[in-house]
């Protein structure tokens, strides 16, 4: 870890409720995703921990999961249905 890098996804600067409130619904796995990902990018890059920041990184985090949740979810249902 870098100096004065968050030991855990709950160190960083922007808690769950307001990470939700940013990428919109979802299942409690998303939030704790996009929280793990700010974890892991304040990590390598402590001077981002601050709101701002993270801010605006989680909705690109949650932007990206949802896009790829959604391809799953397509495939899945193609699987279903035996396309």
């Amino acid at each position: 870890l870098a100096d004065g890098a968050p030991f855990s996804p709950d160190d960083i600067q922007l808690g769950g409720k307001e990470v939700r409130k940013l990428i919109g619904p979802g299942p409690p796995e998303r939030i704790g995703r996009v929280k793990y990902l700010l974890w892991m990018h304040c990590a390598a890059r402590p001077r981002d921990n601050n709101p701002e920041r993270l801010r605006r990184l989680a909705k690109n985090y949650g932007q990206g999961l949802e896009a790829h949740m959604g391809h799953d979810a397509a495939s899945d249902k193609e699987k279903s249905e035996g396309v």
